[in-house]
């Protein structure tokens, strides 16, 4: 609220700076005057901003406390979603319950071609607890703004995938392009989908593909 107040004062600060400008200002450049209304706009702009952000937390807060209050799913749900194949690949590994240590609900599984030149890996963590709310709340907070970094050797950015937002990567390595796609499922599951061997393009379709009904 501080924050608000501050920014607040700032736009009001700026408009009484123009206004009582009077005389001197009609006397000075064009340009001048432009940049004092560019300010005013951006200060608008900026409070507009913040009051998304504190309807986000509001929200993001009423949804942590539901997660801590409902108990992690078992490992059979996780068996369900990790199928035998997936996408024409053969599940090579299997893994649940590895963080059940830490009260966190968790499965993984592996996929790989015949002669292993692809592979895919699901990997899905519950949100339900107090530990797995946290980690949702960091993921949820990542994905707030939308950002892209470009590298020689690939890109990071977030993006939307049907509907769905997501954090995707893509790397190039000597031609061979791996990529990844996370994501959170009914506001609950964090859900990492790896391809080796998979352009994003490719990974998306598996992605879309990727039957996830079971959790709840």
């Amino acid at each position: 609220m501080k924050i608000k107040n501050i920014m607040l004062a700032s736009l009001i600060g700026a408009g009484l700076t123009y206004s009582c400008g009077g005389n001197s200002a009609k006397q000075e450049d064009g340009n001048q005057e432009k940049g004092v209304l560019e300010q005013v706009s951006e200060s608008a702009e900026a409070i507009k901003g913040l009051s998304k952000l504190e309807e986000y937390s509001k929200e993001l807060e009423s949804r942590m406390n539901e997660l801590k209050g409902m108990s992690p799913v078992s490992n059979d749900v996780f068996k369900k979603v990790l199928p035998e194949t997936f996408q024409e690949l053969k599940r090579t590994s299997l893994q649940v319950g590895e963080m059940s240590a830490l009260n966190l609900a968790s499965g993984k599984a592996e996929y790989k071609n015949e002669d292993q030149s692809k592979s895919i890996v699901i990997d899905i963590m519950d949100g339900a607890g107090e530990g797995g709310a946290s980690i949702v709340s960091l993921m949820f907070m990542g994905m707030m703004t939308d950002k892209e970094e470009i590298t020689d050797t690939g890109f990071e950015k977030t993006m939307d995938i049907n509907g769905t937002k997501t954090m995707v990567k893509e790397h190039n390595d000597q031609g061979v392009k791996d990529s990844e796609i996370q994501w959170i499922y009914n506001k609950r599951f964090v859900v990492k989908l790896e391809g080796r061997g998979y352009s994003l393009d490719e990974l998306t379709a598996a992605f879309k593909g990727l039957d996830l009904v079971a959790l709840k």
